[in-house]
């Protein structure tokens, strides 16, 4: 019995990567989905404040990966580092969906669920900084280009980051490493 399970675990890995391929496929075939059209497709022009705008993107993935690891950090004083890691690594990914339907919401003037994206960058910034990463890579005429059909897009970001979040960011980081410090003090290791 345990033989079999073995061999349908990676059966079932297969057909749902089928699956989604072929949804996706037949999404931008059909023109579902905004961004895969490919009418909208225009050549790209490279200016010297893009070349700079890229020049904040490693910045700002540095400093999500800095968040995460100083989230996980602070759990590792309650439980193991690989679950700190894992829980980590959980509440990230709950993050990231939070700003996305919070991003959606936003297009539909649901200000309750909108709202949930904001409290979920304050919470933890990594979808903050993921969005103000989004906005060094992207064409910056991008949007300006194809407004109504990218207007809200969950992951595209029209603004970059003000200081005041790169401040809280920073802030953030400090406070969580300081409670970590205090409780790994308190803790007979």
């Amino acid at each position: 019995m345990h033989h079999e399970s073995g061999r349908r675990r990676p059966l079932i890995a297969a057909v749902a990567v089928g699956t989604i391929l072929a949804g996706g496929s037949v999404a931008a075939a059909t023109g579902w989905l905004e961004i895969f059209r490919t009418d909208q497709v225009a050549p790209v022009e490279v200016s010297g404040d893009d070349v700079a705008a890229l020049a904040e993107l490693p910045d700002l993935l540095a400093a999500q990966t800095t968040v995460l690891l100083t989230l996980a950090l602070l759990l590792s004083t309650v439980v193991s580092p690989m679950a700190s890691g894992m829980v980590a690594v959980g509440i990230f990914g709950a993050t990231w969906v939070a700003g996305v339907v919070g991003a959606i919401a936003e297009v539909f003037g649901n200000e309750t669920l909108a709202r949930v994206g904001s409290v979920s960058r304050v919470l933890l910034p990594t979808d903050g900084l993921w969005r103000g990463a989004m906005n060094a890579f992207q064409d910056p005429g991008l949007l300006t280009r194809a407004a109504e059909a990218f207007g809200g897009h969950p992951f595209l970001s029209e603004t970059p980051l003000s200081p005041a979040f790169l401040g809280w960011v920073a802030l953030w980081v400090a406070l969580v490493l300081t409670l970590a410090e205090v409780v790994f003090r308190r803790r007979d290791v």
